[in-house]
Parts: C-alpha cells; structure tokens; sequence
C-alpha cells in the first residue's frame, strides 16, 4: 500500500483500460518480486544490504521517476480522457501494463528499501524450503493483487464519468508525486541516507 511510482502507473494505467488493468500491472511487478524473492532464500540478501549498490538503485530510480514525470507533465494539456478511452484497443507498448509493473518495480528505490526494512526481517523467520517459499510468497503478493485491482476498478469503472479537466488534473498531480519521490531518492543517493 506504500504510496509511489506502482500506485501512480496503476492509477493512470487503469483510467486508460479499464478495471481489469490492476491484475496485469501486478503481473509484471509479480515477475520481479518472485525473482527476488527467490534470489534472497538462495543467499542475495547481502546485495540489499550494501550500501553503495542501495546508493546507485536509488540514483538511477531517481533519474527514471524524473523522466517519467516531466513526459507525463508535457503531455498534461494535451490529454483527453475520452480520446484515450476511444483508442485503448490500440495501446503503445510503452505503456503495457505488465511491462510497466514490471518497469516501475525494478525502478523504484523503495523497492528494494521495503525489502531490506521489512522484507528480510520476515524472510528470516522461513525456512527455506520450497514450500515455505511458496506459502510465503503467495501470501505476500496476494495482498499486492487485493490492493491494486481494487483501485484500478474504482478508477477503471468511474473512468467514463471522470470529465477531461479532472483527469489532467489528477495526471498532473501524479507526475508531482513522482518528482517528489525522484527527489527523495536523489538525496538519499547523494547523501547516503536511504531510510
């Protein structure tokens, strides 16, 4: 539920397709987070712990989330809600939402954060057998499912009722998130203080 880049592709991903994008935007961050959860049962978890690597996942996050964010600002005054709709059977790679769960995941700072705060703390009470893997990866990323289609229904349903002013003020406010969060991940990348 942690507010971030993952939450504002979903967001936006789901105003474009519909309900049903949430599932595939899990999908994509799900291919990621099994890999790594695998990579830490099978003894990865002293690259989380290192400091310097934390420090270039954070920097090159930062530079990713600033991009995105300023493409997403220039396009503001031109985006309309019920354009998008009308040429959703036709979308751009770029914005597949698998690729883009997948995408927003690895280029995200605080994922990697989440797992050294939380993650590793839990993984150290399993162990690690594969079906103590399985049973834990499963309930964790079951939560990810529950949360993120829920919102892209709520935005995926009320998307027609969403008037274009509306959206390209929620677009723009997004991309402002997204720079604050390239902000933080740049200072902690500079700084060292990635807590």
């Amino acid at each position: 539920m942690i507010p971030g880049p993952l939450l504002a592709f979903n967001i936006h991903a789901s105003a474009r397709r519909g309900a049903h994008t949430g599932f595939l935007v899990v999908i994509g961050h799900a291919i990621l987070e099994s890999t790594l959860v695998v990579a830490i049962f099978a003894g990865a978890s002293r690259f989380l712990q290192n400091q310097t690597a934390l420090r270039v996942v954070a920097g090159i996050g930062a530079a990713a989330l600033t991009a995105m964010a300023v493409m997403m600002i220039i396009r503001v005054p031109r985006l309309s809600l019920s354009e998008i709709i009308a040429s959703e059977k036709s979308p751009s790679k770029v914005e597949n939402p698998v690729l883009g769960g997948f995408l927003l995941s690895l280029l995200n700072p605080s994922f990697p954060l989440w797992w050294i705060g939380i993650g590793l703390s839990l993984t150290a009470k399993v162990d690690p057998t594969p079906g103590n893997v399985t049973v834990f990866y499963a309930g964790h990323i079951s939560s990810d499912f529950a949360w993120y289609v829920f919102i892209s229904c709520i935005v995926g349903f009320g998307r027609k009722f969403i008037p274009d002013r509306a959206y390209r003020i929620l677009i723009f406010v997004l991309a402002l998130l997204l720079l604050r969060y390239a902000w933080v991940f740049a200072w902690g990348a500079a700084t060292g203080n990635l807590a």
